[in-house]
């Protein structure tokens, strides 16, 4: 089964996007990470499978790197 996630690019300066995901009460786990300026990612996920989902703009200047999310 295939999931559209889909966000709004409210940055002018972003290095990219944080996926991440949870199962219940669990604990967040890292997806992957996106291009700038990409508003929508796909995943397949298996039958009847809940998650909850959070993407997260990253910003990147110096080696030092900060993850922003709403």
């Amino acid at each position: 089964e295939k999931i559209r996630l889909q966000w709004k690019d409210n940055s002018r300066n972003e290095t990219g996007y944080l996926i991440e995901y949870k199962s219940g009460t669990g604990n967040w786990t890292e997806l992957g990470t996106v291009a700038a300026n990409t508003t929508s990612y796909t995943v397949i996920v298996g039958p009847g499978a809940t998650s909850d989902w959070r993407v997260s703009a990253v910003y990147e200047a110096s080696g030092i790197t900060r993850i922003v999310s709403d």
